[in-house]
């Protein structure tokens, strides 16, 4: 009964967060844009997304929970470096809301997010720890979405869209040509998290 209340809350915890990151990826700002720190939108957004991190710890948590005797090593595999992204994202999210727009402030010109913490910019510590989402957070949910998709035991399409929004969105990130594939990304994303948490929360038969 205690396993099936943690996965429960733990299920609201990954749905809240879906939705948020949802909301994240569709305004997102482009950080290769001189102007969107200086968007009425920036700070909102960054504890917007800061939110999701928090929440999706513990909602990672209870999927993990849930469907680990059918998700075996790839989705031991994914929990845990995705658990280590969001963890590390979050105090990289509270550089992105907090330090960046102090930084840009005392340009002499308009520099874009991406150069100011770049490995010659006065943030590159941001920089490193961006690196944890690329090599922690991003697969951990593109493994993640994969093992829910073959595991069964929550709805397989919702994992599939995990995946598939988490890969369109890190083409989004690392192409400034097709950066809208970014928001497109984080929308697909926030869904395939959403449906999940509501799984979680919804089923009445979990733990």
């Amino acid at each position: 009964m205690q396993s099936k209340s943690l996965i429960r809350w733990c299920g609201l915890a990954l749905l809240v967060g879906g939705v948020l990151y949802a909301i994240n990826g569709l305004f997102h700002l482009d950080n290769n844009n001189p102007q969107s720190v200086f968007s009425p939108l920036w700070l909102p957004l960054q504890l917007v997304i800061t939110t999701f991190y928090a929440l999706s710890v513990l909602g990672l948590i209870g999927l993990h929970l849930r469907q680990k005797d059918k998700a075996g090593r790839l989705g031991l595999i994914g929990i845990v470096l995705a658990v280590i992204g969001s963890a590390v994202t979050f105090i990289t999210s509270l550089g992105f809301a907090f330090a960046i727009p102090a930084v840009a402030a005392q340009q002499a010109e308009p520099q874009p997010p991406v150069e100011l913490i770049g490995s010659s910019g006065p943030l590159a510590w941001i920089g490193v720890l961006v690196l944890v989402f690329i090599f922690a957070f991003v697969p951990g949910y593109i493994l993640t979405g994969i093992a829910t998709a073959r595991a069964g035991v929550l709805p397989r399409w919702a994992g599939i869209l995990l995946s598939l929004g988490m890969i369109v969105l890190f083409v989004g990130e690392a192409a400034p040509s097709v950066v809208f594939l970014r928001n497109v990304g984080g929308v697909v994303t926030g869904v395939g998290l959403a449906w999940l948490g509501y799984a979680l929360w919804s089923e009445k038969s979990a733990g």
